[in-house]
């Protein structure tokens, strides 16, 4: 107890204060991590580098000295500091885990109210992404990366991905923990420049952020015209492109919630990556936008009441009941949380689709709204937790029309029992072609534009009448011509 009254002394949330640790430095990578703590304020534009990377296993620590004192930190983090530290001067750093008091929860819950703060002060953001494994040697990965930034190499080709120590090397920077993290989105869009480390070797920023958007958008999707989907390097391949895709998504994602000061587009993207806390998977985008205000970062409430307070805000946000698809999302894992059935259990990882094959994107309904705009009036009664929305009856459902049964097959047989369905609906319907494909297509058109999704046309169920005409002997037949 006297150790921590020592290292760390009580912050002023009002003056925006945090700690600084001030590393010394050190001329071997063996010798012990010495360092103190001071505490400035953000008011007055503190000089400092701030540090992202996974905390690594929480039960695999060892000790440096904070102020003289021991101190237990994972084995990953003093690997960065040893790393990171200067040979004859002091680097000045915010490092979460030793920063923060990890043992005050009221602490722990204004210093990550203020984390958008904190990286996009910070000078430079270090990501630290491990130590470097020669076996997948991470320095000709990094140089590959700035051989393209500077047009030496042209990126990803057919005899790029044929490459099989170059993919080996770029899946051993890109298959780390750290692409994986939901905390990435703060800790390098916020940030004014940052640099990705591996053991002794650096790479700025913006060359890995335009690597990968090379990668994804080559045209290369498999290694030759022999390759398979079970080939080796297609899969690795595949993979990486979806790491790197994922990553570009959920920053653009931090990019649109930042400007409209929204958090519901990065909750619905941020969904497919990791967290320790499952709190975090609110706290993380609430510290970005002003849902902050109205949902108060508390690691003392339980994550069932965490999530329900972020549901409610959202509501109110939003001025719509879209939340509530979230909620109701078929094919989900089951819920690990006791909340009530309109909260969406955030911290199942899980894409936008549900796994039913018929089921929409939840952003393609974005062009319905049966409530116009009103504003949303809700309410959680005390006892039962229940969501309370005043309704008006517009009609009632009298029939309902053939159900799709999703089956696995042969791409000719699938197709074939699809325009069975179809024939079956349009025999149900009794109506015009442009009201049938209203119907089965939900009144939403897919397009190949940044807006993937907007209101069905007349030119859309026409270009669809016509098509389905034409394509029709073709999958009635089974012949592929």
């Amino acid at each position: 107890m006297a150790a921590a009254s020592a290292i760390w002394k009580p912050l002023n949330a009002e003056r925006k204060e945090i700690r600084l640790l001030f590393l010394e430095p050190a001329i071997s990578l063996d010798e012990t991590i010495r360092g103190t703590l001071k505490i400035a304020s953000l008011l007055h534009s503190p000089v400092y580098e701030a540090v992202s990377y996974c905390w690594g296993d929480a039960n695999d620590t060892t000790e440096i000295l904070l102020h003289d004192w021991q101190t237990a930190i994972t084995i990953n983090l003093a690997s960065a500091l040893r790393r990171l530290r200067h040979s004859t001067e002091q680097r000045v750093l915010w490092v979460d885990a030793v920063c923060i008091d990890q043992s005050d929860p009221a602490e722990r819950g204004r210093q990550v109210g203020t984390m958008g703060d904190i990286f996009s002060e910070a000078v430079k953001v270090n990501v630290w992404l491990g130590e470097a494994d020669p076996v997948f040697a991470p320095g000709h990965a990094f140089d590959h990366m700035k051989n393209v930034a500077q047009g030496k190499e042209r990126g990803f080709h057919t005899e790029e991905v044929n490459d099989d120590q170059l993919l080996r090397c770029l899946y051993g920077i890109f298959g780390r923990p750290w692409f994986g993290r939901l905390w990435v989105v703060q800790e390098t869009v916020l940030a004014k420049t940052h640099e990705y480390v591996c053991g002794p070797y650096r790479c700025p920023g913006d060359v890995v952020l335009g690597f990968m958007q090379v990668v994804n958008d080559s045209p290369c999707a498999l290694g030759n015209d022999n390759a398979t989907a079970t080939d080796p390097r297609t899969m690795q391949f595949i993979y990486l492109r979806k790491i790197m895709s994922d990553v570009l998504s959920i920053r653009s994602a931090a990019s649109m919630a930042l400007e409209r000061r929204s958090a519901y587009a990065l909750m619905q993207v941020s969904r497919q990556f990791g967290c320790t806390e499952p709190r975090d998977r609110v706290y993380a985008t609430l510290s970005l936008t002003n849902l902050f205000s109205q949902a108060k970062i508390d690691y003392s409430k339980p994550t069932e009441v965490v999530y329900m307070d972020a549901a409610v805000a959202f509501l109110h946000q939003l001025d719509s009941l879209e939340l509530l698809l979230w909620a109701c999302l078929e094919g989900l894992p089951e819920k690990g949380l006791s909340v009530p059935s309109w909260v969406p259990d955030w911290n199942t990882r899980t894409s936008l689709v549900s796994t039913r094959p018929d089921f929409w994107p939840v952003h393609a309904w974005a062009a319905f709204d049966a409530s116009a705009g009103v504003p949303v009036n809700v309410r959680v009664e005390t006892h039962s937790k229940a969501l309370i929305i005043p309704t008006r009856i517009v009609d009632a459902i009298r029939l309902a029309g053939p159900k799709w049964q999703p089956s696995r097959g042969l791409f000719i047989q699938g197709m074939q029992r699809r325009l069975a369905f179809l024939d079956e609906w349009r025999s149900f319907l009794q109506a015009s072609p442009e009201t049938f494909w209203h119907t089965i297509t939900r009144g939403v058109w897919r397009t190949g534009e940044l807006v993937r999704y907007r209101r069905l046309s007349p030119a859309d169920c026409a270009y669809m009448e016509d098509a389905f005409h034409e394509r029709r002997p073709f999958f009635e037949s089974g012949e592929r011509g």
